[in-house]
């Protein structure tokens, strides 16, 4: 994939997620899909380190998500209001 084809898919994304914003049943969400997979696979050839560290966080998202949990434990949101209070 060229520069040109990589930033045409950055702008047809764009213009596609204005589109089909959360309409998973919208006709042009799979195209959607597929232009992020493309954007992905390419980020991933140029950037390995980044893509590694997106999967994580990724992982990461899915693991909290199932847990019903945040990144921060009770007691950080506990002291984060804490602070809040007092200021």
């Amino acid at each position: 994939m060229t520069e040109d084809d990589y930033e045409y898919l950055v702008v047809l994304l764009g213009e596609l997620t204005d589109v089909v914003r959360d309409d998973e049943n919208h006709i042009l969400a799979p195209l959607m899909e597929f232009a992020i997979l493309l954007i992905e696979k390419h980020d991933h050839a140029q950037m390995p380190e980044l893509a590694a560290r997106i999967e994580n966080c990724r992982a990461q998202q899915v693991l909290h998500a199932k847990l019903g949990t945040t990144r921060y434990s009770e007691k950080q949101n506990t002291e984060n209001a804490n602070t809040l209070k007092h200021r």
